[in-house]
C-alpha cells in the first residue's frame, strides 16, 4: 500500500508560547498518525550567528553573509535561516529512512477533508521522475499559472514563487535537492524561492489551480516575520 511509503514531518519550535500552533501542530499530528509515520524531525532554531556557523558546518552548506534584498532591505532574518536548516536536516534524514515518500507542513497548516486520499491520488498519477510536488499554492500566486502546461489534471509545472507550507518529496528529489546545495557557492536566498525559482534541472510540480486542495493555511501572525529585523550577518 502507498500509505506505507510515507512519511512526515512538522516544522515546529518545541519551545514555542503560541497556543494555537501548538494545539494545532498536536491537531495535525494526530490526524496524520493514523495514515502515515512521523519522522519526528528536529526543528532547529537560530539564536545567534554561532548557532548558524554549528549547523552550516554539519550539513556542510554556506549562506551569502549579504542575503538578499526584501522590501529595500538586504540580510537575512535569524528566522529564514532556521527555516533553511531544518529543512535541510529533513531531508537528510528522509535519506537515511525507510521511506520512499516525505511530507512536510508549517506549523499553521490546516488538513482539509479526504487530504490523505487527494495526496495519495497526486502520487499515483504524477510522472515517475517528479523531484517536489507543492501541495499548497497561495491564491496570490493562482495568476501565474500557465494553462498550456500540464503534466497531468492534477499536477502542473510549479508556478508560484513563495509559500513552503507543505510539499512532498521523493527520495531521489531529496538528493537532487542536497546535490544542489552541495554545487551552490553560497545559498542567497530563502528556501521558497530558491526552491520554487531556482532549481531548473529538478522537476517540481505543484497543483493545478483547479485541484482540490488537501491542504489549507491558517492564516496567523508570522512566528518571525514582523518581529525580526533584517540584517548582513558578520
Amino acid at each position: 500500500m502507498i500509505r506505507r511509503k510515507i512519511a512526515f514531518g512538522v516544522f515546529h519550535l518545541r519551545e514555542s508560547k503560541d497556543l494555537y500552533r501548538n494545539l494545532n501542530v498536536e491537531k495535525l499530528k494526530n490526524l496524520m498518525s493514523g495514515v502515515w509515520v512521523d519522522l519526528q524531525i528536529d526543528t532547529k532554531e537560530i539564536i545567534e550567528e554561532s548557532d548558524l556557523r554549528r549547523y552550516s558546518e554539519i550539513l556542510q552548506i554556506k549562506f551569502s553573509k549579504l542575503g538578499y534584498e526584501y522590501e529595500g532591505e538586504r540580510g537575512w532574518k535569524f528566522g529564514e535561516l532556521s527555516i533553511w536548516i531544518g529543512h535541510v536536516f529533513s531531508w537528510k534524514r528522509f535519506l537515511e529512512s525507510r521511506f520512499e515518500y516525505l511530507i512536510l507542513f508549517e506549523d499553521d497548516a490546516i488538513l482539509e477533508d479526504n487530504f490523505a486520499g487527494l495526496i495519495h491520488e497526486f502520487l499515483l498519477t504524477a510522472p515517475k521522475d517528479w523531484d517536489v510536488i507543492s501541495l499548497f499554492t497561495p491564491e496570490t500566486e493562482i495568476y501565474k499559472h500557465k494553462t498550456l502546461q500540464s503534466f497531468h489534471e492534477n499536477l502542473v509545472p510549479v508556478y508560484q514563487d513563495w509559500s513552503c507550507l507543505s510539499y512532498m518529496v521523493s527520495k531521489k528529489g531529496a538528493e537532487n535537492l542536497l546535490s544542489s546545495l552541495l554545487h551552490q557557492n553560497e545559498i542567497d536566498l530563502p528556501i521558497d524561492w530558491y526552491l520554487w525559482r531556482n532549481i531548473p534541472r529538478l522537476r517540481i510540480l505543484a497543483l493545478h489551480p483547479d485541484t482540490l486542495r488537501p491542504i489549507n493555511l491558517k492564516f496567523v501572525e508570522s512566528t518571525f516575520q514582523q518581529k525580526q529585523a533584517r540584517k548582513i550577518l558578520n
